[in-house]
């Protein structure tokens, strides 16, 4: 499970790590930096002062063993309607394996919810051909402006439009909540259900009114007699995992376009708490373009449309 965190000073020494060679150092930095190889230090003094006098964003991307990658944002207008992305780089054992994608995904996400620009931008190397593809991929167009690095290394310029949201009464604009955490470790808020324009599902833990055929008639675990002594989740049951979570999970793991798995869920419960869990979710499964949320059923969002790709979500 990817995340986002601010950028601590200590995470210097293993970003100048990933900077492995001067391509790479070329691509990462476009020589904003003075020389190579990269220094832990020039990068924690130089972030250090412009996040205390520009809107400057550092950012480490981690999963459950750790960072796996790094970039920032900034405002580059004091209108605060274009945000900037920079600085993009992967764990250099870790490339090729779609984290990268990953990390721009989460990140517009994030730059959605918590700055609201109208455009998001960033450059990359002509010649920087997994990169561009990338940007491309999630949505980014060329603007047609290039910038030519030391008379010889061509910048492509990107731009991604976000939407304005929709307005508030469309079901898809359903919020995420700890109420919305059904027993089995699933996010009701991800349900076809919970995202129909007329009469949606509240979840598993709301009133029996609008519950689909399956919820009322074919599941047994939001009525399972034993979830009274469970504390509301179900692998606090001695009988955990039960045949019916077993068949949840091979259902979510096979079944539908975007895999979703509620036993990952429920540890991620246990061990990080529900408010994380909830939190994590929202940025996962909210649309990068529009901001509306992308069903786990389908497989698009439920506004836009908008189809991520499995591989890589």
């Amino acid at each position: 499970m990817l995340g986002l965190r601010t950028y601590l000073p200590a995470d210097g020494e293993l970003l100048a790590s990933w900077v492995q060679d001067e391509d790479t150092y070329r691509m990462w930095s476009a020589y904003l930096y003075k020389q190579y190889p990269l220094s832990a230090d020039e990068v924690n003094a130089s972030y250090s002062e412009r996040v205390k006098t520009e809107g400057f964003f550092p950012f480490t991307a981690f999963d459950e063993n750790g960072p796996i990658g790094h970039m920032i944002m900034r405002w580059t207008d004091t209108e605060h309607k274009t945000l900037r992305f920079g600085f993009i780089i992967v764990d250099s054992s870790r490339r090729g394996k779609g984290y990268g994608r990953r990390m721009i995904e989460l990140a517009l996400r994030y730059a959605r919810d918590k700055y609201s620009p109208e455009r998001i931008t960033l450059g990359v190397f002509e010649d920087n051909l997994p990169a561009a593809r990338c940007y491309r991929a999630l949505g980014f167009k060329e603007t047609g402006e290039t910038e030519l690095i030391r008379d010889k290394w061509k910048v492509v310029e990107m731009e991604y439009i976000l939407r304005p949201q929709e307005d508030a009464d469309c079901a898809s604009a359903a919020k995420f909540s700890l109420e919305m955490l059904a027993p089995c470790g699933l996010n009701c808020t991800l349900c076809r259900s919970a995202l129909r324009k007329e009469s949606p599902c509240k979840g598993c833990r709301g009133p029996q009114q609008h519950k689909s055929h399956y919820c009322t008639e074919i599941c047994r675990i939001w009525t399972c007699e034993k979830l009274a002594e469970t504390n509301g989740f179900c692998d606090r049951c001695p009988d955990y995992p039960c045949k019916e979570l077993q068949d949840l999970e091979q259902r979510y793991a096979t079944k539908y376009p975007l895999r979703e798995s509620p036993a990952q869920n429920l540890a991620d419960i246990r061990s990080l708490g529900a408010e994380f869990c909830v939190e994590t979710h929202r940025l996962r499964w909210s649309c990068p373009s529009c901001g509306g949320v992308i069903c786990v059923h389908t497989g698009q969002c439920s506004q836009c449309a908008y189809t991520p790709d499995p591989e890589r979500f």
